[in-house]
């Protein structure tokens, strides 16, 4: 059994102020998903980095080898004077 009370009313009856209120909660939630997204694939590439520790050598060697490829950087020629 539903009571209706006018009090709680506030689909016809908010001011200004709420639904400004309202407004800016519905906004900010568009901004949740993707935010909780990025903040999941960066923990994700944090854990890659911190469990790749524990492999042996060989296959960290495998796995720096591919992210090289897929992420190239510039290579950086020593110093001259660094024997």
């Amino acid at each position: 059994m539903c009571v209706y009370d006018s009090r709680v009313d506030t689909h016809h009856r908010l001011s200004p102020v709420n639904r400004e209120i309202i407004l800016l909660m519905a906004q900010s939630t568009n901004f949740k998903k993707p935010f909780l997204v990025m903040l999941l694939l960066a923990l994700v590439i944090l854990e890659e980095a911190v469990l790749e520790g524990f492999l042996p050598y060989k296959w960290q060697q495998v796995i720096q080898q591919q992210s090289e490829r897929v992420f190239p950087s510039t290579r950086y020629d020593p110093h001259p004077d660094m024997g």
